[in-house]
């Protein structure tokens, strides 16, 4: 079952999803190239109101199965870039769709060695979060 996505206030300023920012909020994205507006180096002399980019929240969601608000997990780098696609390195998997990826790879002999103990680690991880936060 999906997780509901609530709405919620921006974390630097407090304004309510569809607001504007306050200024100097941290929070606030750079309309023209993306970064934080506090510290990007673009000239923002001439901005207007229409040009800025206004709080909503995106959820953090699987690549690969679309899981809003997937469970994390770890794996070594190289691990990471032994079963990962460069290009999807930097993307969000839920532990259960890094597993299959890594075991479709794996049946066709590109195994990474230790391979076996990610199991073990999501697992112990998934416990933990349960006892931490049972969920």
């Amino acid at each position: 079952m999906p997780k509901k996505i609530r709405n919620s206030n921006c974390r630097g300023c407090d304004v309510p999803e569809g607001a504007l920012h306050k200024p100097f909020c941290t929070m606030e994205r750079c309309p023209y190239c993306d970064e934080q507006i506090i510290g990007c180096d673009c000239d923002h002399s001439k901005m207007t109101d229409a040009e800025r980019v206004r709080w909503i929240k995106y959820p953090i969601r699987c690549i690969r199965c679309g899981a809003a608000y997937p469970d994390f997990f770890m794996v070594s780098d190289e691990e990471w870039k032994w079963y990962i696609a460069p290009s999807e390195r930097r993307d969000i998997l839920c532990p259960d769709c890094y597993k299959k990826i890594r075991d479709l790879q794996d049946a066709y002999g590109h195994k990474f060695p230790n391979s076996a103990d990610v199991d073990e680690e999501v697992q112990k991880i998934k416990k933990r979060w349960k006892e931490l936060f049972g969920k």
